[in-house]
């Protein structure tokens, strides 16, 4: 078991230390690994589990990932990204193993949970904690666009935190809806969840701005504890059409005596974090701040002193 395989040369190999993420497909992910349970409930593109690794007893986390006849290219186009992609705030991969029937991703687990659960949980009290996560998040954003990648599938469940102190480190999980974009050019499919979801991803047109609309909607759900397009929580998938509805309507920057897509008059935040949600939340892709932009905002650089 601790001898040493062969990597698959894909041409994209990245260095973790002094080695490479491998890709295994002559040795089974059970003689290296130990499933121990799901972790969290299944997503749309595969199931996530702890993991124990044979040799050395470490936990780590797996996503496996069934092939069919139409997700081939999505699932490939993860796993290039889980080999290429290294940066402090992304989640850092560590082998992946391919069958005939499916794929499974190695990678490093996180003790904090997701930002669904701290946000639940109400860990970070008072907006200049919550900057600072959200300035982490923008850090893992800038690094993706910069590379012309779309993550097209931000929210809550996709940002990880390393633990379950104050002041955890930003890991963003979750590329299978992800999109290489091309300057000058839109993007086509319909991707994403839907209460967070910009409205040109709904009219099938986008770039990669539309994270930057999903972080909005992820600030405004730190911050008030609902999502301004889905105040009460229902089934996304199953009421996708009125979710759509009030994602078309857009957000009203002001301060109203109701919970919706507006700021909640019981619930009062300052104005730099009003602006910085009104901002990402802007229904035209092209007046949206862009990464740069939010990263410069006063609700950030007063986090990040």
């Amino acid at each position: 078991m601790g001898q040493k395989r062969d990597v698959e040369d894909s041409g994209s190999e990245t260095e973790i230390g002094r080695e490479v993420v491998p890709i295994r497909k002559q040795v089974a992910f059970d003689s290296d690994y130990e499933n121990l349970g799901p972790l969290g409930f299944p997503g749309s593109f595969g199931v996530v589990s702890s993991c124990r690794e044979r040799e050395t007893g470490a936990i780590f986390a797996v996503k496996v990932i069934n092939y069919n006849k139409t997700n081939h290219d999505i699932v490939d186009m993860e796993v290039d990204l889980m080999r290429t992609l290294v940066h402090p705030h992304i989640v850092r991969g560590r082998a992946v193993y391919k069958s005939k029937h499916s794929v499974s991703i190695v990678m490093d687990r996180y003790e904090g949970g997701d930002l669904f659960d701290a946000v639940s949980e109400k860990r970070f009290v008072g907006e200049l904690s919550n900057a600072k996560i959200v300035s982490q998040i923008l850090s893992g954003i800038k690094y993706l666009h910069d590379m012309r990648l779309a993550h097209c599938d931000l929210k809550l469940a996709s940002i990880m935190l390393t633990d379950v102190s104050s002041n955890p480190t930003v890991k963003i999980i979750d590329f299978g809806e992800s999109q290489h974009v091309i300057e000058g050019s839109l993007l086509h499919n319909e991707v994403g969840s839907p209460s967070y979801m910009a409205p040109e991803v709904l009219a099938c047109c986008y770039n990669e701005s539309n994270d930057m609309w999903s972080l909005g909607v992820i600030v405004f759900v730190m911050l008030f504890g609902y999502n301004p397009f889905n105040p009460k929580g229902i089934c996304g998938h199953k009421n996708f059409d009125v979710i759509a509805r009030n994602i078309n309507k857009g957000f009203c920057p002001k301060v109203k005596a109701s919970y919706g897509a507006c700021f909640p008059k019981t619930m009062p935040i300052s104005e730099e974090a009003m602006d910085f949600i009104s901002k990402l939340l802007t229904f035209d892709q092209r007046k949206r701040m862009t990464v740069d932009e939010a990263l410069a905002h006063p609700w950030i650089v007063s986090a990040m002193i």
